[in-house]
């Protein structure tokens, strides 16, 4: 075992044998029953899901985030005595179409994702996984299974609004080594820290939970990152494409219509939400992801967004991910969120919201200049007709653009261009 303590966070140290022994003593009081936690990015949260692992209780974990009311209603939804007999974690969805379904995970799944885990990454002696993600959601809670499994050391932040330089102090301090962020949190660390370099300790930085631009990705590496991207869901228990390779264990197909398939050991069971529990995949063992993409014969897995979020204009499909991208990559635009109105012509034209990279849209200029440059990269049935220009996009709970919440903030600020 490293020796290193099992968690840190903040001044607080619980080396491996003390966290153990308060691990053992909450489990043996436990029963096998069902329950609720509400998971802090915390030790006790630690030590309360490895006591359920341990004592075989299921745990459907609820972000702290939400209100009271919100927790109610979720608690009053969903019936965990209809789970499964494998389960052992349910996660839950953001539910921004109407009630969150929880993701039903079994030991089986989080065994198999750690150790295809394991096989890509390997590890080292001194290992220590920084977690800033919710431990609430599948992307911090598989660092707590993973580190624990491998017996390393989990670096937990403190639970507040994200602050790009103490993540950097809390790497460079305890010597982390490991590190998962979602793109909105490496932008702002590269926007707010311009010149820190990572120390050679960070050895891998897992960059996923919603899309990366190049631009993004160019600009971290460039920095000294060793950023490998990732692709996963809560579905998959975390990422199954690291790297650019597909994880052990892991098989995925293009289906009809372009969309994506996954097969392996890693899959969720189910879903569980106030219609009950049905299983995730029909007989055949594949689940359909929701988005397009597909593997090219390099055997490298290309995303080109989610199927319900694909715009049709004039009879013409248009990929929101793929207007982002070229958005993005112009120097003018920092950020973008592209979406369909309707129209009684075409149906649907593209709009965008974009967040400006500095002053340089609020003229005629500007503008004038990304049209160019985008009539360079896009057909005519791409390129946005109507934009709103603002200040930041609103970011869901995992950390992902809240694209409905920007279509409801930007809605009546679109115009013409």
């Amino acid at each position: 075992m490293s020796q290193a303590y099992a968690v840190i966070a903040g001044r607080e140290r619980h080396p491996p044998a003390r966290l153990a022994g308060f691990v053992a003593h909450q489990a043996d009081r436990m029963t096998t029953q069902p329950h609720w936690l509400v998971a802090h990015r915390s030790v006790e949260t630690v030590i309360s899901i490895l006591a359920a692992f341990r004592a075989g209780a299921p745990v459907a974990l609820i972000n702290p985030k939400l209100s009271d009311s919100e927790r109610t209603a979720l608690r009053r939804d969903i019936d965990l005595s209809q789970l499964p007999g494998d389960a052992a974690v349910v996660v839950f969805t953001s539910g921004t179409a109407g009630t969150p379904k929880g993701v039903v995970l079994s030991a089986a799944a989080f065994a198999a994702s750690s150790t295809a885990n394991t096989e890509h990454l390997g590890w080292n002696a001194d290992d220590r996984w920084l977690c800033c993600l919710s431990l609430a959601h599948i992307g911090g809670l598989s660092i707590v299974t993973r580190c624990t499994d491998a017996q390393r050391t989990i670096v937990l932040t403190p639970e507040q609004p994200f602050v790009a330089s103490e993540l950097i102090d809390a790497i460079e301090t305890h010597r982390v080594t490991l590190l998962s962020l979602v793109p909105a949190m490496l932008s702002r660390m590269l926007d707010d820290a311009p010149d820190w370099r990572p120390p050679e300790h960070l050895r891998a930085v897992l960059l996923g939970g919603a899309k990366a631009s190049p631009g993004l990705i160019a600009h971290a590496r460039n920095r000294g990152l060793p950023i490998q991207t990732t692709y996963g869901m809560s579905e998959t228990c975390s990422q199954i494409y690291t790297g650019g390779v597909l994880l052990s264990g892991v098989e995925v197909r293009t289906h009809e219509h372009g969309h994506l398939q996954v097969r392996g050991p890693m899959l969720a069971s189910g879903y569980i939400d106030e219609q009950g529990f049905r299983p995730l995949t029909h007989s055949d063992g594949w689940f359909d992801t929701g988005d397009l993409g597909h593997v090219d014969s390099d055997g490298r897995l290309h995303i080109s967004g989610r199927a319900d979020d694909c715009i049709i204009s004039g009879g013409a499909n248009v990929i929101p991910a793929e207007v982002e991208n070229a958005l993005e990559a112009s120097p003018d635009v920092s950020a973008a969120c592209v979406f369909g109105i309707a129209d009684e012509t075409w149906g649907q034209v593209v709009a965008a919201a974009i967040v400006p990279a500095s002053s340089s849209l609020a003229d005629g200029t500007g503008k004038r200049r990304l049209a160019e440059f985008l009539r360079e990269r896009l057909a005519s049935y791409k390129r946005p007709r109507r934009i709103c220009v603002i200040n930041e996009l609103p970011l869901g709970p995992t950390g992902k653009i809240d694209r409905r919440q920007v279509v409801a903030l930007t809605r009546d600020r679109l115009v013409s261009w």
